[in-house]
């Protein structure tokens, strides 16, 4: 591990000289390939567990819903329109007034609208009532996004330094896939949308920093996460900004 990590040194200082010689370190398939496997497994099985669990694990609605639920008029289908402590409802009705007086534009829209529109075509399909809602269809669908960005960021890396994709899969077994996250999942708050685009932002601005990237793709994709971060919340709006000078300056010392 220490001549991993003694590589990853080497390829900051000389970042164009040491791409070409991972193939002759790195086998086509290693103990290390093996590891970040098993870490990238254990972190999709902690995340599914929760968001799939039955009952609904989640946290409970402390009146915050209903930004979403006005903006949607997605209402739980046992009557409770505001706060509901107890414990969290996983099934929802389409059926409810829409009122835009509580909403505020937000990337957490992204994942709702889709979800809803998802739910929509599924209930159309097997012939349940259209206005039927799941949470655990918004669950699925921030887990689903949340897995492949884990395996994108972590593939970045270990295709330059082995000893750096190792560290990004265990970072997304450990961290990322833990539930005190994954619980916003089945919820309506705007936290999970703030976690999620959080993680793509520091992930890809750290593999632009360490390894001097300047791929026109990867710096869109960056930038377009860093926007959505900033969207997540009102509370969020100057961190991207805050993020994106602090690492332009890191990368141009």
């Amino acid at each position: 591990m220490i001549k991993l990590f003694s590589c990853f040194k080497k390829n900051r200082q000389h970042p164009t000289l040491f791409t070409p010689k991972l193939d002759k370190q790195i086998p086509n398939f290693s103990l290390l390939h093996l590891l970040v496997v098993i870490l990238m497994i254990w972190g999709c099985v902690r995340i599914l567990t929760i968001t799939l669990h039955t009952p609904m694990y989640g946290y409970s609605n402390n009146w915050d819903f209903i930004r979403v639920q006005s903006f949607h008029g997605c209402y739980p289908t046992n009557g409770i329109r505001g706060a509901y402590l107890d414990a969290p409802v996983s099934e929802y009705k389409l059926t409810g007034p829409i009122d835009h007086n509580y909403f505020y534009l937000t990337s957490e829209m992204l994942f709702t609208s889709l979800a809803i529109n998802m739910s929509v075509l599924f209930n159309l399909l097997v012939g349940n009532p259209l206005t039927d809602f799941s949470l655990y269809s918004l669950g699925m669908l921030k887990s689903g996004f949340l897995i492949i960005i884990g395996i994108f960021l972590t593939l970045l890396f270990f295709r330059k330094n082995a000893g750096a994709g190792i560290l990004s899969a265990a970072i997304f077994a450990i961290l990322i896939a833990d539930p005190m996250n994954t619980l916003y999942f089945n919820t309506l708050y705007y936290d999970s949308s703030v976690f999620i685009f959080n993680y793509l932002s520091m992930g890809l601005l750290l593999y632009i920093l360490f390894f001097r990237e300047r791929n026109r793709l990867l710096l869109g994709i960056v930038s377009l996460s860093l926007l959505m971060l900033g969207m997540s919340k009102v509370q969020y709006f100057l961190l991207p900004i805050c993020m994106t000078a602090g690492f332009g300056i890191l990368y141009w010392l």
